[in-house]
């Protein structure tokens, strides 16, 4: 089998979690692919200065995932540039490249790897403005290698087995779609620090639910508005703002339309019971569907706990070895193993492709826009 080389683009928590939080699923979904298939690769962590690196290091020495990595003896390696990354000597390799940098940086990755016939997994958001995204789109067509966006939520359990609820609809009508979903305020202050000037809640976070929207009800997006405010406090610095609702059209396959209010903030108290709050109410002509990230049957509760949900990521250390579940770990491996000519079509059916998501670019794109000319 040929060598497997893969290139990650940032080591944040997105990564590799944090130095008192070990959970990451990029890294948790890399272990899975060799364990589950012992599968030959290097891997490759690209940042910007050794301070980086060095702070890297500090969150990987408690990291269960590495040290997984590091008992398989797969060669990890950091560096400050891709110029030496997959040159002429290295023909031969499988090259799969994960965008978890800033977003700012996505774009430049992205082009980087498919220049290089690589699949690019990029996370969420994609791109900076719809004018990136369409250049990536037309890159890829070009590119040997393909370009997905990592869209978790099309792994989650509740909402595949909404979207076969919808499917097996004969006549569906929504009469009413609300989403809320909250994050604390340490995330753009303490996490996101360096560039919450640069995002704001919807772009962040509230994409996730315009994609699913898309995804379960098959839908196009036909218009698109925004109410938002930004605190004068310093709760979110310099953040564009920080509580965004969104007021969306959609089109069905059908020709019916039906609206969705997606409510999203960065104004959650640091003792929240999770690191998000999400919740999702349908109402249609024949049912009602609740979901709720949490509630799942399970109750914990502790003094200002903070925890991934565990369908989210679940790392199960025992007897010296090591796995990891949950539908962030089922997107990202389902990505690693397409890259790498394993059950291809299995991930394509839950997939994103980049030239698939436009609309989702477009929407913040001009959310951003509307808050620049105030």
């Amino acid at each position: 089998m040929s060598m497997v080389s893969i290139v990650i683009f940032g080591c944040g928590m997105y990564v590799a979690g944090s130095s008192h939080k070990s959970e990451g699923p990029v890294l948790a979904a890399i272990a899975m692919l060799r364990l589950r298939y012992n599968l030959p690769f290097e891997l490759t962590i690209i940042l910007p200065s050794q301070s980086s690196i060095d702070r890297a290091l500090v969150t990987l020495s408690s990291n269960h995932a590495h040290k997984a990595l590091t008992s398989e003896n797969v060669k990890l390696s950091f560096q400050t540039s891709c110029d030496d990354v997959w040159n002429s000597a290295c023909q031969s390799q499988i090259r799969i490249c994960v965008v978890c940098s800033p977003d700012y940086h996505h774009y430049a990755h992205a082009k980087w790897a498919l220049q290089k016939s690589a699949d690019v997994l990029v996370v969420k958001p994609a791109f900076q403005d719809a004018n990136e995204h369409k250049q990536i789109i037309e890159l890829e067509s070009q590119s040997r290698g393909r370009c997905f966006v990592e869209y978790h939520k099309r792994w989650d359990p509740q909402f595949i087995y909404l979207r076969n609820k919808i499917i097996a609809a004969e006549s569906l009508d929504v009469e009413e779609l609300i989403v809320q979903y909250g994050q604390p305020t340490f995330v753009p202050m303490g996490i996101f620090a360096r560039w919450s000037s640069c995002s704001n809640p919807f772009s962040y976070i509230g994409v996730h639910y315009v994609d699913l929207i898309a995804y379960l009800f098959d839908a196009k997006i036909l218009d698109v508005d925004f109410r938002w405010h930004k605190r004068s406090t310093t709760v979110t610095r310099d953040t564009l703002a920080d509580h965004v609702t969104s007021i969306i059209k959609w089109e069905h396959p059908r020709g019916d339309t039906f609206d969705s209010y997606i409510h999203c903030n960065w104004l959650e108290r640091t003792g929240s019971s999770a690191i998000s709050r999400q919740n999702m109410d349908i109402l249609t002509n024949h049912w009602r569907f609740e979901g709720d990230q949490k509630a799942r049957g399970l109750s914990f509760t502790e003094t200002c706990l903070n925890d991934i949900n565990p369908h989210y990521i679940l790392e199960e250390i025992e007897l010296g070895g090591y796995r990891a579940s949950g539908y962030a770990i089922d997107s990202i491996l389902g990505f690693l193993c397409y890259a790498a000519g394993i059950n291809q079509r299995e991930y394509l059916l839950r997939a994103c492709p980049v030239s698939n998501c436009l609309d989702v670019t477009v929407a913040c794109d001009s959310l951003i826009q509307a808050i620049h000319a105030i």
